[in-house]
């Protein structure tokens, strides 16, 4: 199973990543279970499975092989989807209270490039997504507009990011428009 798992990896999903770092779930236009996919890129699905694949970065031979093309999707969809308050929303086509989701695969992400690979950029990212998941605690009902609880699966993943010896430290803006660390 390891050695199947290896070389899809290594045969199918790696040679997937586009140009733009970002791999694409490009299906047809369909409709499954009342959603519409049109066909456009979906990256919240790349962020999944950068996340997914980065389970396996505290492995130091899978590290090898994964770590540039997960900071390649990374560097992408940060550039693209970050926002100044340090949520990241990847768009999908549920909507916008995935921002919560988003937000925290990102910070777990960012949290084991940094941990694992050395990558000193990600340690901020990694701050500030947990600074602003912690100040809208989780999404359960301290923002407006009507922000569902992202659920008990999300609370555990964040408990589990949490433990381990974490820390990091980052710049985001405050309500007095100064830094916080």
């Amino acid at each position: 199973l390891v050695e199947k798992a290896k070389d899809t990896i290594i045969n199918f999903i790696l040679p997937g990543q586009g140009e733009d770092g970002i791999w694409n779930y490009s299906a047809p236009k369909t409709e499954n279970m009342g959603l519409l996919n049109d066909g456009e890129k979906e990256f919240n699905y790349c962020l999944y499975l950068v996340y997914i694949l980065s389970n396996l970065l505290e492995k130091a031979d899978a590290r090898e092989v994964l770590k540039d093309p997960l900071s390649r999707a990374m560097d992408t969809l940060l550039d693209r989807f970050l926002n100044a308050d340090g949520s990241i929303y990847t768009p999908v086509h549920w909507g916008w209270d995935h921002i919560y989701e988003s937000t925290l695969l990102t910070s777990v992400i960012c949290w084991r490039l940094y941990r694992y690979c050395g990558f000193s950029r990600y340690e901020s990212i990694t701050a500030r997504g947990i600074h602003w998941l912690m100040k809208t605690d989780m999404g359960c009902g301290n923002l407006a507009g009507g922000m569902s609880c992202v659920g008990l699966y999300w609370n555990a993943l964040f408990l589990d990011l949490l433990k381990d010896n974490f820390s990091v430290r980052g710049e985001f803006p405050c309500k007095e428009n100064r830094s916080c660390h």
